[in-house]
């Protein structure tokens, strides 16, 4: 009796669960035990069982198995990654950090995928799309790497790829969430042909290098190269907002989903930045004065009015505002101080100092006057809606 073609998927997979398991518990052994894990044939095995999953989807299309066979498939494999990583976090080889990033990431997204089956006839985000797969990719390499004798002692390769697979994590985990929602209300895509257009992508990849930055300046992966390097992806950050929107205009890709990523992203992303580099200068900011922070205080206090307005303005009101060019100063301002602050931390100099406390006090009082003009604005638009 021939084994059947179509479940020849399932048992590749079947044999991927029951190895992939006794090689981590193998290699925790070893790590309790004190011996060296970080073995090439340790690492050629995990390789071999990471392969087995692109042999049991090669199959599963091939010999056309259970269309459940996808998502048990994947969810298989994110239980083997992260017992793999929850094991190299152990035994102090990855960073709990950024597996927590990914670890959460796979939780919500495969409770979005479960819902979105349930509610919508046709799920967009059932099946893995090729940045979850190149997610997966790097993860399995991360792996790979840190059981690699060669890389011993020499984490920094091992943290870059740990960071990608987190970044990717992240946009891979975004894109399932903007699908999931359109899928349910067609609202969020519209005017791009419902799918996620480059404008979309540009924030949603400054949105992935939020938790990234501030870790940059707190744990030091680079060493004394860290706070330089934590600028370097501030400044690379930061002009997207400039762009994804420019971009949005001008090949017509404007869309809700795009709007309100744009509204929260660029904020999380310089508080987030902000929270790091206070960590990294032993929360003073190199200026000990307390009336510094109250400079920083007139900037909170916009942004928070500003989302909670969002959400409690009437919907008519908010379409009929146009942004604020002194808005839009403040902002650059901001970020502009907040990329020489973090200039000065790697390159100490008095001058950047007083430049960055010049650009903070002008950014304030934007931020007073740009809360005024839209508060007299939503007053106009409410008489234009009556």
């Amino acid at each position: 009796m021939r084994f059947p073609k179509d479940r020849l998927a399932n048992l590749v997979t079947t044999i991927r669960d029951v190895l992939g398991p006794l090689l981590i518990a193998y290699i925790l052994y070893l790590g309790i035990s004190g011996r060296s894990f970080q073995e090439y044939w340790i690492a050629i095995a995990w390789t071999s069982i990471s392969l087995l999953d692109a042999l049991d989807g090669h199959l599963a299309r091939k010999f056309k198995s259970q269309p459940n066979g996808a998502m048990f498939d994947e969810l298989s494999d994110k239980i083997i990654i992260h017992l793999a990583f929850s094991v190299l976090c152990y035994l102090v080889q990855i960073s709990l950090y950024l597996w927590l990033i990914m670890f959460v990431r796979d939780i919500f997204a495969t409770l979005i995928r479960v819902r979105t089956k349930k509610t919508t006839k046709t799920s967009p985000v059932e099946k893995a799309k090729y940045l979850g797969k190149t997610k997966m990719t790097f993860q399995c390499a991360t792996i790979t790497a840190a059981l690699l004798p060669i890389f011993s002692g020499q984490t920094l390769l091992v943290f870059l790829l740990t960071a990608t697979s987190a970044v990717l994590s992240i946009i891979s985990g975004m894109e399932i969430l903007i699908l999931a929602m359109d899928a349910k209300n067609p609202k969020w895509l519209k005017g791009s042909s419902n799918r996620i257009k480059f404008a979309n992508w540009l924030t949603v990849s400054r949105l992935a290098l939020v938790p990234v930055i501030p870790y940059t300046f707190i744990a030091q992966p680079f060493g004394h190269f860290s706070y330089l390097v934590g600028t370097i992806l501030a400044a690379i950050a930061v002009p997207t907002d400039v762009i994804d929107g420019f971009i949005a205009r001008k090949l017509n890709q404007t869309t809700k989903i795009g709007e309100l990523l744009d509204l929260f992203a660029d904020k999380i992303l310089f508080y987030f930045c902000l929270a790091g580099i206070l960590h990294a200068s032993n929360y003073t900011l190199m200026f000990p004065n307390p009336t510094y922070y109250i400079v920083l205080a007139i900037l909170v206090v916009h942004d928070v009015a500003c989302i909670i307005g969002y959400f409690v303005i009437d919907k008519r009101i908010i379409d009929l505002l146009e942004s604020i060019w002194i808005d839009k100063l403040r902002y650059a301002l901001s970020c502009t101080w907040l990329i020489i602050v973090s200039f000065a931390l790697a390159i100490p100099n008095q001058i950047l100092i007083l430049l960055s406390l010049f650009l903070i006090s002008i950014a304030a009082v934007a931020s007073i006057v740009a809360l005024f003009i839209l508060v007299l604005r939503i007053r106009t638009a409410k008489k234009a809606i009556q």
